[in-house]
């Protein structure tokens, strides 16, 4: 189905008092640029309706197969349920006699790690904000 998209309508030149031709102001220009957008919007609108009404006459609600009701619909297996990303690992209590040097160098090369860790997640989660709020945008 082609639709015909008539051309905008001009803004009528008037005469100025030298006798000649004055050009389209600009108010008047964005005026049937406006009238423009909106007849082709009515015409785009009419093909999506008579498009439609052909698709929806095309089936009908007997064609739509039912869902099962919720009650019938299985438990997702243990395999599709979230699952956390890692387990914590359980405490290892060391007593104060096996605190030396080696454990020292050990907890402060961790701590690094996790400082390390927890500023890399933070500047990852900005960068998704940012992101999201540009395209919100």
């Amino acid at each position: 189905m082609e639709s015909y998209l008539p051309p905008p309508p001009s803004c009528s030149q008037s005469m100025s008092s030298e006798g000649s031709e004055t050009s389209s102001s600009p108010s008047c220009i964005a005026a049937t640029a406006a009238e423009g957008r909106a007849e082709a919007r009515l015409i785009i609108d009419a093909q999506i309706k008579q498009e439609q009404e052909d698709v929806d006459g095309m089936c009908s609600v007997e064609d739509i197969p039912m869902s099962p009701p919720i009650s019938e619909i299985p438990t997702l297996p243990s395999d599709f349920r979230p699952q956390p990303m890692h387990r914590k690992a359980a405490k290892h209590y060391v007593p104060k006699e096996q605190k030396d040097d080696k454990y020292w160098a050990k907890r402060a090369k961790n701590n690094l790690a996790a400082k390390k860790s927890r500023d890399t997640r933070r500047i990852k989660e900005n960068h998704i904000i940012l992101r999201a709020s540009f395209l919100e945008e």
